[in-house]
């Protein structure tokens, strides 16, 4: 009886003693961590507010550099330490030493900076092209006017997307924008080829393999299949909603049963944005003339569509 007694107090002493190892072992991660990320958030803001430095991009790339050998160095710790986890109890650590353990783009010192290098240099592109404003009176870019006065992607590319209302002037910015993104073709193919090496040495198939793990689901693409399913019949029902404003707005001007990306409000097309300058017309299902926000059961109701969970999500609409 004894003899179970001191056996038990033991592998309650190894728990409680394991369990403190955990704990000392991600407040050092958290505390380390917190000077780490802060060092190399430092150096990307400083490339960002400050194009025309050249020497920061390559202490941008260092950084990275650093920090990924400070993953990596955490992440055998973890490994060495506490194995496949298999004695931790506690859930929350457990997917925490989980997520240090797995390090994702596993790259050396030299093609970490190479990868950090060609993200600094296809957001140059974009940062540092400028293309010919539109002219109202010509209907047509004024390559004229001084170079420093040409239009960058951010703001006033962005700011033109959002805010126009001339077909033919989005149709210009939508195109030249894309222009321009044809410049990083070069750089995203040597992104795309390194970042996969660096998925595929940190045990992934490739970066998007990497990518859909950290939604932590083995059945992810089923499971976003069948919220698609579950979703489409609303979302027809604002594509048609929306085509059939946009009709309004740029009368003859298309006619397919597909939107023209260029006037989505959005330089990406994929969400429908913007501030616009005139309000809906009469029909509005918005709560407020001045609010850029739907309430999707004002357009569901009309349909008597039936969700599977209560909506109460405003959906964010350009107000045409």
């Amino acid at each position: 009886m004894h003899r179970l007694v001191s056996l038990g107090l033991i592998a309650l002493a190894s728990l409680i003693s394991a369990q403190s190892n955990v704990d000392d072992f991600l407040a050092k991660y958290n505390t380390l961590g917190q000077q780490e990320y802060y060092v190399n958030s430092v150096a990307s803001w400083n490339v960002a507010v400050n194009l025309d430095d050249e020497s920061l991009p390559v202490l941008a790339a260092k950084a990275d550099a650093n920090i990924a050998g400070w993953e990596q160095m955490m992440a055998a710790q973890a490994t060495t330490q506490f194995g496949d986890l298999k004695s931790i109890n506690d859930t929350s650590k457990k997917r925490q030493l989980k997520r240090i353990q797995r390090v994702g783009i596993k790259l050396n010192s030299a093609d970490t900076i190479l990868l950090s290098t060609l993200l600094i240099n296809m957001t140059n592109v974009y940062n540092k092209n400028r293309i010919c404003p539109w002219s109202n009176v010509s209907r047509a870019p004024n390559c004229s006017m001084p170079h420093q006065q040409w239009w960058r992607s951010d703001p006033e590319m962005f700011d033109r997307i959002s805010h126009s209302h001339d077909y033919d002037e989005l149709a210009y910015v939508w195109t030249a924008w894309r222009n321009i993104s044809a410049l990083n073709k070069a750089y995203f193919q040597q992104y795309v080829e390194l970042s996969n090496k660096g998925a595929r040495q940190g045990g992934f198939k490739d970066t998007g393999d990497y990518w859909r793990s950290l939604f932590e689901s083995d059945d992810l693409k089923d499971m976003m299949d069948q919220k698609f399913q579950e979703v489409l019949p609303l979302y027809e029902e604002l594509h048609t909603y929306i085509r059939r404003k946009l009709l309004a707005q740029y009368p003859g001007r298309f006619e397919t049963s597909a939107i023209p990306a260029h006037i989505l409000g959005n330089m990406y097309g994929r969400v429908v944005t913007g501030t616009g300058n005139s309000p809906f017309p009469g029909d509005s299902p918005s709560p407020s003339p001045e609010s850029d926000f739907v309430p999707v059961p004002e357009i569901s109701r009309p349909r008597n569509f039936r969700f599977p969970v209560p909506v109460t999500t405003l959906i964010r609409v350009r107000r045409f």
